[in-house]
């Protein structure tokens, strides 16, 4: 497919001379500049289906001596019927099927993030998303899954304009981008999924979340992977007894983690058990006294999914122990690339590392120079490896998938495991980092990836 970026001209901002190929029959015009017509190989006169997200319509093109260079003026009933936006740029392409504008990149976000950000709620995070948006000539808009009008086939979404949050009614998109989080943020993704199979759209990170049990069998079923894996088994009381006759450390979570809490570390003393929760009031907790393995199963709240797995003998970091945290994310291309990785140290007396819980971060070439000397920089492309491994699988089985949060370990003999997948990762790790570089590439790759997706599909 061939394209370039255009100037968009809408009617009502430019009055056509009488372009070239003037259409007969009633078909909507779509008159193109001189260059434009020559670098898509149009002839005027020609008519050819016009796309924008979902909707397709007819126009029989038309050249224009009096547009500027690089402008394309779509005829008012054309504009009309794809809905298209106010916008001074946009890209336009050639392929097999015709004519495409684009790329539209939707955004789902959960009901109450909209009100916040209606209310006034600043968001740096969706302002980068706007401007990478920007220089890719692509439309990207914010919406809620109630927003979609299927027998419309619209969706009345907002973009972040120079004034703020304005409304504008678009098409159904060929791509939905999931950045729903928490648990109201979950259910209306449930609901986008219903919707986008009924109505076509591919949705990127599909998975709503990714159990932890979920995730080790299926990298557990790859060979290649499965010497990263720590022993982990789902909780059941016979389950427990058998992990505790083997290892010496026992972490007991929450199958369906979110934010590092729910977690209990076990540690056998003597011949019982110090049991600890990952926090307290916010702030790391004491091992208990010892007792017998069982008595964790008291302290867990009924009802809830639980795993356990062997504690990793993770390297330290002047004293501490330490993990990693991994952003892998798709490029442009459909690759994996890890565009972010950090050490997180866990506070002392800490059950986890993240930096909700007390941790800190640190680079990671720093951490295993610290543990690991010239070894160090062999260990971290093992790393690297590992994690774009991992991702593929998981994409493999669950996606289309943009971006994953991967947690690793390193043991003290160098070896890397991987602790647990995370299907929507927060990046709260790698922004405290404090690399502003680093940052801003890491919000590109979700808008670049759907872009592409969208001029793909």
């Amino acid at each position: 497919m061939r394209g370039r970026r255009i100037a968009l001209v809408l009617p009502g901002s430019h009055t056509l001379a009488h372009p070239d190929g003037h259409p007969e029959g009633g078909i909507p015009a779509l008159a193109l500049a001189p260059d434009v017509m020559a670098g898509l190989g149009l002839a005027p006169g020609e008519r050819i289906p016009l796309s924008f997200g979902q909707r397709t319509v007819a126009v029989a093109v038309a050249r224009a001596q009096d547009l500027p260079r690089g402008a394309v003026a779509p005829s008012r009933e054309a504009a009309a019927r794809l809905l298209l936006p106010q916008v001074p740029t946009l890209g336009l392409f050639r392929g097999p099927q015709g004519l495409r504008l684009g790329p539209l990149v939707a955004l789902l976000i959960s009901s109450q993030k909209l009100e916040n950000l209606l209310a006034g709620q600043e968001d740096t995070v969706y302002r980068r998303y706007q401007r990478c948006a920007e220089e890719l000539a692509a439309v990207l808009c914010f919406f809620r899954v109630q927003d979609v009008d299927l027998p419309r086939g619209e969706v009345r979404a907002y973009w972040l304009g120079p004034g703020g949050w304005e409304p504008q009614t678009i098409p159904l998109p060929r791509v939905v981008c999931d950045r729903c989080f928490g648990p109201d943020g979950r259910a209306e993704s449930r609901q986008m999924r219903q919707v986008a199979e009924r109505a076509g759209i591919t949705v990127v990170n599909r998975p709503i979340n990714i159990p932890k049990l979920t995730a080790y069998t299926l990298t557990e079923r790859d060979p290649n992977l499965r010497p990263l894996l720590p022993v982990t088994l789902p909780l059941s009381r016979e389950n427990l007894r058998v992990m505790a006759a083997q290892f010496p450390v026992l972490y007991l979570k929450p199958d369906n983690l979110y934010k590092g809490k729910g977690i209990f570390r076990l540690e056998r003393r003597g011949r019982g058990w110090a049991i600890q929760p990952s926090e307290s009031g916010g702030v790391p907790a004491p091992p208990g006294p010892p007792g017998p393995v069982e008595a964790v199963l008291d302290l867990l709240p009924p009802g809830r999914a639980y795993l356990i797995q062997e504690g990793i003998p993770l390297a330290t970091y002047l004293g501490n122990p330490y993990d990693f945290r991994a952003l892998v994310q798709k490029d442009a291309g459909g690759n994996w690339q890890v565009t972010g990785l950090v050490a997180r140290i866990a506070p002392e007396e800490g059950v986890v590392t993240s930096p909700r819980s007390g941790g800190l971060v640190a680079p990671a070439e720093r951490v295993l120079a610290h543990s690991f000397g010239r070894r160090g920089r062999e260990v971290l492309e093992e790393l690297t490896d590992a994690s774009v491994r991992v991702a593929r699988c998981i994409d493999a089985h669950l996606g289309p998938c943009g971006e994953l949060g991967l947690d690793l370990g390193v043991t003290r003999a160098g070896a890397v495991q991987l602790i647990e997948v995370n299907g929507k990762p927060l990046r709260v790790s790698l922004m405290r980092w404090g690399n502003p570089g680093a940052a801003v590439g890491i919000l590109r790759y979700p808008i670049c990836y759907a872009a592409a997706l969208d001029l793909a599909v």
